[in-house]
């Protein structure tokens, strides 16, 4: 049985290990948060508006953030989102999901769904185009933004134009301890990544299932073009790499980039010059994706 306690402890430890944006904060036209009403709780949503001229509705693009399914909040990706909205002139909607192990597989991917549906549903109010509509998310989020795809996928409620997949977990069958190391003192302790894993999916079968383990998916019919950003000193990096290619070879554009020298995590805790290069290319990549019809030329990789 999973420890509660253990988690509290390492939500504890993780809210003093904030470290200051590495990209200077941009000022944006309001920052609103709000509570939506979704199955058993109201969660915690802010909404970014882009500093800009006109009166075209925005784009939408959705955010999850990262930390291992257990800790962190919407909070830690704010100079992102500020950026996002600014540089690719979208509406960013930032959700504070509900963590494990207290809300456990599915309840994070169901939340955050119900947020989007409310938001395509609400679009008009907001100034916001439901059909220019884009997801992503860092680390466990990217694990979500991924899973949210193929979800909307078979549901059909609500349709994506773009993933955003940065060094996401992707794959919670295979043993922590299994997956690719290059340096052990640059990656998340494989302890660390198996107490996630198990806090967020309570037995086996639930890992294997493609909503859990998007690497697992079979059926990709539906799923958007993906933009997959690893970093080289990652645990994470092959499965993100597997996931892009499996993605092409479904027939789906996708764009991996992985950056050398860096770590897990680096878009939020740098080095500098390579954050905001991801940066950059997310915001470019989204920028394309939701403000012109014709899709990118090519799938690459590199």
């Amino acid at each position: 049985m999973i420890n509660t306690w253990q988690a509290k402890a390492i939500r504890k430890k993780a809210s003093f290990k904030k470290r200051p944006s590495t990209i200077n904060i941009q000022a944006v036209a309001s920052a609103e948060k709000r509570l939506i009403s979704t199955t058993g709780r109201l969660t915690p949503v802010t909404f970014y508006y882009p500093v800009r001229s006109g009166t075209a509705k925005l784009p939408i693009y959705i955010n999850l953030h990262g930390g291992g399914f257990v800790h962190g909040d919407a909070s830690q990706d704010d100079p992102y989102c500020r950026y996002i909205a600014n540089e690719a002139s979208c509406l960013v909607v930032n959700i504070n999901y509900a963590k494990a192990p207290e809300s456990p597989f599915p309840a994070a991917l169901e939340e955050s769904y119900e947020v989007i549906k409310w938001v395509v549903d609400h679009a008009e109010s907001l100034g916001a185009n439901k059909d220019r509509l884009a997801v992503g998310g860092q680390s466990a989020g990217g694990n979500l933004a991924a899973a949210l795809t193929l979800l909307a996928a078979i549901r059909k409620e609500f349709s994506f134009s773009k993933q955003i997949l940065n060094y996401p977990v992707l794959d919670l069958v295979t043993p922590s301890e299994e997956k690719p190391v290059l340096d052990e003192n640059r990656v998340i302790p494989a302890k660390q990544m198996t107490f996630y894993n198990n806090c967020y999916v309570l037995d086996k079968e639930s890992a294997k299932n493609p909503l859990a383990s998007p690497i697992m998916a079979e059926n990709m019919n539906g799923v958007p073009p993906a933009l997959v950003i690893t970093a080289e000193y990652d645990s994470l990096a092959e499965e993100a790499e597997l996931y892009a290619a499996k993605l092409i070879k479904h027939g789906i554009e996708a764009e991996h980039r992985r950056f050398d020298g860096c770590e897990h995590a680096f878009t939020h805790d740098g080095p500098n010059r390579q954050a905001e290069e991801a940066w950059e290319l997310i915001a470019g990549s989204l920028k394309t994706s939701l403000h012109t019809n014709e899709p990118a030329s090519s799938s690459t990789t590199k």
